[in-house]
């Protein structure tokens, strides 16, 4: 038999983003008296480098803490050709464990987002024709990086690894014209899960954390210079729809009123900016202010705190629940689905999820300052400025560059890729290293 050696992990806390692993053959217990002098690596967070551990007895104790022992797929242990590999994995973990975290564990408030109403309105989804720009291929090019890295990942061996490649944007961003589409469709699929969780409107505590969220979701596409180009052709039409219908379903009279009096913008900018949901003759005299104010500009300032934090606060289409842990179905954010993809992309993702990953990305790549944003003006032009749709492009193209960082470097054989997302919740018995 030839040389089977190669790097396997003896001890692992996916979460942390730790690892200890071994030049060796595959083992079938817990070698506990086999501590020798083969070469031993630690792998950890933030700089996920391989460094050289004297003594092995360092990482077969991780074991007794929090870490798990080994690593298998089956019965069969996972192996690694090259410390790089090894690495690539253990930051992927690391990554993906970030999906099933909430953070709503401690401290005061809380920083998940509002569920749905089972008996909440039924609101349609952004038309699928929606994200394409003829002669521009953005999105198809990012789908079809996203079916080789699985193509690849199904022909390679047990313990190999290939060099994985993602599309890049050149050139000026104002050149893909179909970038603040996909960014569009992305915002459209957020604002429709927003209204989805409208709560009842008689129990005050749901609706003023309903509010938290639908302002903090305004802030977020006013930050990414989104608005201009949602009330506008060619999204005015569906964005138009989308809120008829949550106005004719929600049966309140203070979004009725202001409906009647005005236009479907003006809606939008009572939910997401913080007009007074509760009583009518509020909203008729937020109608009036409007009918009178022909150009209405206000500042929306940044927050002081993690986007990150923003997002875990952002609530998840739940068309897009199974590509997010089991257990966080139904309250998902946008946080857990962006982690669980930049570790392990999905195959063949339902249209709006890409669109939605790359709005987020875009957030969190974006430098935050104070942004003007401008209530829509009263006599109607409907189409967005060149200006418009190049500032929001640019945004794109950052978030892209962002994931593109992020997205894995390596590609492992499929049994090995289908580890990372659940390798933070494994645990082997520790009499007996293989799985039974």
């Amino acid at each position: 038999m030839g040389d089977t050696r190669a790097w396997r992990i003896d001890t692992l806390d996916a979460r942390g983003g730790l690892a200890f692993a071994t030049w060796r053959e595959a083992i079938t217990a817990i070698p506990e008296a086999a501590i020798d002098d083969k070469p031993c690596f630690f792998v950890g967070a933030p700089d996920f480098r391989a460094q050289p551990v004297a003594n092995r007895a360092i990482a077969l104790a991780a074991g007794r803490g929090t870490f798990q022992t080994g690593l298998f797929a089956g019965n069969t242990e996972i192996s690694f050709p090259s410390p790089d590999a090894l690495v690539e994995f253990v930051r992927r973990t690391y990554v993906g464990s970030g999906a099933g975290d909430g953070t709503d564990g401690g401290g005061g408030g809380n920083a998940t987002p509002e569920t749905r109403r089972p008996d909440g309105p039924d609101l349609p989804n952004p038309p699928h024709d929606m994200s394409e720009v003829e002669g521009e291929d953005l999105l198809r090019r990012i789908h079809e990086s996203i079916e080789r890295f699985h193509e690849l990942a199904h022909k390679l061996k047990p313990g190999e690894a290939e060099r994985q490649k993602w599309p890049e944007i050149g050139g000026h961003p104002e050149r893909f014209r179909d970038a603040p589409r996909i960014l569009c469709v992305g915002a459209l699929y957020l604002i429709g899960e927003v209204l989805r969780r409208f709560p009842n409107r008689w129990n005050v505590v749901d609706l003023l954390r309903w509010q938290a969220m639908a302002q903090s979701v305004g802030r977020l596409l006013t930050q990414l210079d989104l608005w201009p180009l949602l009330l506008r052709d060619p999204c005015w039409q569906f964005t138009a729809k989308l809120v008829d219908a949550f106005v004719r379903q929600s049966h309140v009279p203070a979004v009725q009123a202001i409906h009647k009096e005005t236009a479907a913008d003006f809606v939008l900018w009572m939910l997401f900016f913080g007009g007074d949901l509760y009583t009518e003759s509020d909203a008729l005299r937020f109608a009036h202010y409007v009918h009178h104010t022909p150009f209405v500009p206000f500042i929306v300032p940044t927050r002081n705190g993690e986007r990150s934090l923003d997002l875990c606060q952002t609530p998840l289409p739940i068309d897009f629940d199974k590509y997010v842990p089991h257990d966080l179905v139904g309250r998902a954010s946008l946080f857990h689905a962006l982690a669980a993809f930049i570790a392990a992309p999905h195959r063949k993702p339902h249209h709006g999820f890409v669109e939605l990953l790359l709005l987020a990305a875009s957030y969190i790549a974006h430098k935050q300052e104070d942004r003007m944003a401008l209530l829509p003006w009263p006599w109607g032009q409907r189409h967005p400025s060149p200006l418009a749709e190049a500032r929001v492009a640019t945004h794109a193209k950052k978030g892209w560059d962002w994931i593109r960082e992020q997205m894995p470097g390596l590609v492992y054989e499929q049994s090995t890729e289908s580890l990372i997302g659940s390798a933070a919740t494994l645990r082997y018995p520790r009499t007996q290293l293989v799985p039974a």
